[in-house]
């Protein structure tokens, strides 16, 4: 069989994939030999956000502990905890294996006879199993594993035109982590618009539900909101957020303190934030305008929105890149791509997938260099601007065509 656009595509961003994975690995193995510190995750407790939201939706969360996550989030752990029997790591194990099986399967769903079966099980097993950011999700137990799955049923069921069900999981998606939410814009593009409130209804629905559910762990609204407010404050707006961070407020941050020699604490006091949160707004509602107007492919116009539900936080850890595998599957099965974005674009996307820490992260008020801080914000940048900058007419043409089939 020989390799058509979708195979070749998703070969380059696995062969990237695999180089960046060999590197980290290099650098671990160079370092430890030269007895030099390097973390490629947090020195923190592996698993922690999962058995520690357990814990809380349990009430049995040590002292001192605060809501940091979506009230639907601590619904379905309770249902969890309840089947855990007190093993956490078995049923975390479970958890995020069945999460992974269930999307392999799904991409197999996708991506069935655009290749061999042999390319096929390579390409998923990188996708899937080998990115940074779905080992560092593991590493950390970060339940956006379980919205990535919401999410990847969302888009198998959106491609499948049926737009009610798949409204709903995106729902489900969005009350655990609100990183999917600009994916509903996809039903308006396609003029689904009943399903677009129906979307934002079910979010708004779940949320209320959930939280009714969960006052005995969550206490009133105004005591939640303070956790919730006192977390993203403390990652938002301190060292906190230096962790393995690739919001682009960070990667401004990082460059100013370090090529700049401007210090922190001067920072985060200064009134870059609001600055960025202006700016940021107005780019953000550019965007959106100009996907929905445009006739751009429409892996462009979702390409576009995950990027910057991943990058325009304040806060936005290596994690949150496992969203970009949507965007990437549409991407390989667009075959109107010309030679240079087929290129290009699984380079980046392959790019914004590895690992970038060198180093330590931080001590103290010392912060160690850690490119990927202010590369994977760069690379962000560069594809929007690719997107937007490349839709000449001919774009446009293909893009109404697309949107006609």
């Amino acid at each position: 069989m020989l390799e058509n656009k979708t195979a070749k595509k998703l070969k380059i961003i696995s062969i990237v994939i695999i180089i960046g994975l060999a590197l980290a690995l290099l650098t671990i193995i160079v370092k430890s030999v030269c007895n030099q510190p390097v973390y490629i995750f947090e020195k923190l407790y592996y698993f922690t956000d999962f058995t520690d939201i357990l814990e809380y939706s349990a009430g049995k969360a040590p002292e001192g502990s605060h809501a940091n996550y979506f009230p639907f989030a601590y619904l379905i752990m309770r249902i969890f905890e309840f089947l855990s029997f007190g093993n956490y790591l078995l049923i975390y194990f479970i958890v995020f294996a069945a999460c992974v099986i269930i999307c392999m399967w799904l991409c197999k769903k996708m991506l069935d006879g655009k290749m061999s079966k042999t390319d096929l099980f390579f390409n998923i097993v990188c996708l899937v199993i080998l990115p940074f950011p779905m080992i560092y999700a593991f590493q950390r137990g970060n339940i956006e594993m379980i919205s990535l799955l919401f999410c990847f049923i969302f888009y198998y069921l959106f491609r499948k035109e049926k737009y009610t069900a798949s409204a709903i999981f995106l729902a489900m998606a969005t009350c655990l982590k609100l990183y999917p939410a600009l994916l509903a814009l996809l039903f308006l593009n396609r003029k689904q618009y009943k399903q677009f409130f129906l979307c934002a209804g079910a979010t708004i629905g779940i949320t209320a539900i959930s939280f009714l559910l969960m006052q005995d762990v969550l206490g009133g609204i105004t005591e939640y909101i303070a956790g919730f407010t006192s977390f993203m404050n403390t990652h938002g707006n301190g060292l906190q957020g230096m962790q393995f961070n690739h919001s682009i407020l960070f990667g401004i941050y990082y460059v100013l303190f370090e090529f700049f020699g401007i210090g922190l604490k001067e920072l985060f006091s200064g009134p870059i934030m609001s600055i960025y949160t202006i700016c940021i707004a107005i780019t953000s509602l550019s965007l959106v305008v100009y996907a929905f107007v445009a006739k751009i492919p429409e892996w462009k116009k979702l390409t576009l929105y995950t990027l910057m539900i991943a990058s325009f936080p304040y806060v936005t850890f290596e994690y949150t890149l496992v969203f970009l595998l949507l965007p990437i599957i549409a991407f390989a099965l667009d075959d109107t791509t010309k030679k240079w974005e087929n290129m290009t674009y699984s380079i980046l996307f392959g790019l914004l997938l590895i690992p970038m820490k060198i180093g330590e992260k931080l001590i103290y008020n010392f912060l160690v260099p850690n490119y990927g801080m202010f590369i994977k914000p760069i690379i962000i940048i560069v594809i929007m601007v690719l997107i937007v900058a490349t839709s000449n007419s001919k774009t446009l043409q293909e893009g109404e065509k697309i949107d006609e089939a």
